[in-house]
């Protein structure tokens, strides 16, 4: 008896971390909602954090106008930059090799 409820737990469980993937809600409303948050007020718009994922889609943080130089200086940079940080976040100082391809500049077969 103890096994199979422990069983379907876990597959609600399995259950909302797939909904938590898919859904267009703000994803800490529904953390929230998975933890049972009593301070919920139960009114979506004051409940939307307005920093996740999904509740900036409209609104990037990160715009995608650059300027050309600014662009140069950020390939520069990444030219001589021997900072490298991994996966379990130990800083590592060893060269980078980067290798900018840059778009020709009108047709030559003309």
């Amino acid at each position: 008896m103890y096994i199979r409820q422990v069983t379907e737990r876990r597959q609600q469980e399995w259950d909302e971390m797939k909904q938590y993937v898919v859904t267009d809600q703000c994803l800490m409303m529904q953390l929230r909602r998975g933890l049972d948050d009593t301070t919920l007020t139960g009114n979506d718009l004051d409940d939307v954090c307005g920093k996740c994922a999904n509740c900036r889609r409209h609104q990037p943080v990160v715009s995608d106008a650059y300027s050309e130089q600014l662009a140069a200086q950020a390939v520069e940079h990444l030219k001589t930059s021997r900072k490298v940080i991994d996966y379990e976040c130990n800083i590592l100082y060893i060269p980078i090799k980067c290798v900018v391809y840059t778009a020709p500049q009108g047709n030559n077969n003309s």
